[in-house]
C-alpha cells in the first residue's frame, strides 16, 4: 500500500510493504514490530503523551525508503528537515501499518484440536 503524505512542503511517497521490516532491520539495528507495537497501543489507547517522536520519524523513513531506494539516508533526511510534525503524520502512520498487518490468510494453526465425532 502506498500513501503520499506532505512534510515540510513536499510530497514523500510512503510504501507499507514487506521489504520495511529489512529495511528497518538494516538501518537501526532494530525490530520493526517494536515501533509498530508503540503505534498500535497507541491506537488502541490515545495516550498521546507516550508517543516516541523517533520511532514514528523512523517508520516514515523506511516507508519512504522502501517506495525509493534512492531516498536519502536517515540523519541527512531529518537534519534536512525543518520541523518534524509528528501529529501531522501519525494518522497516516497507523493507516499504513495496520494495513500491513491485517490477515488475510484462512490457514487454521495445525496444533488445534479437532471436534470428536
Amino acid at each position: 500500500m502506498d500513501k503520499v503524505i506532505k512534510l515540510n512542503g513536499e510530497d514523500i511517497t510512503l510504501s507499507a510493504k514487506a521489504m520495511n521490516m529489512v529495511i528497518y532491520r538494516s538501518q537501526f539495528k532494530a525490530d520493526i514490530m517494536e515501533s509498530i507495537g508503540q503505534i498500535v497501543r497507541l491506537g488502541q489507547t490515545n495516550d498521546y503523551e507516550k508517543i516516541d517522536s523517533l520511532a514514528i520519524a523512523r517508520l516514515v523513513w523506511t516507508m519512504a525508503r522502501t517506495h525509493d531506494p534512492n531516498f536519502p539516508d536517515f540523519e541527512s533526511w531529518f537534519e534536512s528537515l525543518e520541523v518534524f510534525p509528528v501529529m501531522d503524520v501519525l494518522n497516516d502512520i497507523i493507516e499504513l501499518v495496520m494495513a500491513n498487518l491485517t490477515a488475510t490468510s484462512t490457514i487454521q494453526p495445525k496444533n488445534r484440536k479437532r471436534a470428536v465425532k
